[in-house]
């Protein structure tokens, strides 16, 4: 399915996100996420096109298509922890910190030992110019970085773009 096929569904999506929030909260939306894909048709098949238009939205810097598809992810696959982050990096791209900060906060609570996330929300209030967020975000960004049973080079970069960060503030 494009992602044109997905925007004339649009209404119907947000009605019954709404309906699904409204009644059982983000949670039983999580647990309804089949149920939605099943009612408006959204295949596996779909959902790897959309992963392959976002980012090919993202590698040409298209950033509200790619937010556009990465929003119909999160919406069809709501426990996908990468879906938010780069949810996130999108709408950091486009100026809405606020908003990222949202969504990497879902990011984080769905993958609570992942530094990524802090570093995005730490950059977002400094953008913002709420430096003792940042500083709280980039201390548990440090800290997860650090105490990680999956400690690599990425976390090992991550904890440094943290400490840098740091320096700014």
């Amino acid at each position: 399915m494009r992602l044109a096929e997905l925007d004339n569904k649009a209404d119907e999506m947000g009605m019954k996100f709404l309906q699904a929030l409204e009644s059982k909260g983000i949670e039983g939306f999580f647990a309804e996420n089949d149920a939605l894909k099943k009612t408006l048709e959204i295949t596996d098949a779909d959902i790897k096109e959309l992963e392959y238009e976002s980012y090919n939205y993202c590698q040409y810097k298209e950033w509200p298509q790619a937010a556009n598809a990465l929003v119909y992810l999160v919406l069809f696959e709501p426990q996908q922890t990468q879906y938010y982050l780069r949810l996130g990096s999108v709408l950091m791209e486009l100026g809405a910190f606020e908003g990222a900060i949202i969504i990497l906060d879902i990011a984080a609570s769905l993958q609570s030992t992942d530094p990524r996330p802090h570093l995005y929300i730490g950059s977002c209030f400094l953008e913002l110019g709420n430096n003792e967020k940042a500083m709280e975000a980039f201390d548990t960004c440090i800290d997860l970085a650090t105490h990680s049973a999956y400690v690599n080079q990425e976390y090992e970069e991550i904890k440094a773009l943290a400490l840098e960060a740091k320096k700014v503030i």
